[in-house]
């Protein structure tokens, strides 16, 4: 489902995983372009299900999307993001591969 080798990049590296609920995903999903969920939120349900493992395994900070605006999820992930940056994660101009932050958060 997801690269071994993409697995092994996010291993070392802060992971920000934006979660949300079915009911929400319905608004989204609109007009029903997206190929891989033609199916409406029953497709997505499915796809999401058997990728949770996956994605919960990998992420470091969990954000609920659901209903929340856009400014509060950018707020609390920057925050985050800033909390480890003292110790955690390279600047941006620091050449050194990232080390992934030590305790998961949500």
């Amino acid at each position: 489902m997801l690269d071994t080798a993409t697995r092994a990049d996010l291993a070392v590296v802060p992971v920000v995983l934006l979660t949300t609920t079915a009911e929400a995903v319905r608004d989204r999903l609109g007009s029903g372009s997206r190929p891989l969920v033609r199916g409406g939120v029953a497709d997505w349900t499915r796809i999401f299900d058997a990728r949770r493992p996956i994605y919960e395994a990998l992420a470091d900070f969990v954000v609920d999307t659901s209903r929340r605006p856009i400014t509060v999820i950018a707020a609390e992930t920057a925050e985050w993001v800033r909390a480890q940056r003292p110790s955690d994660i390279p600047a941006p101009s620091d050449p050194a591969a990232p080390s992934r932050p030590s305790g998961r958060q949500s």
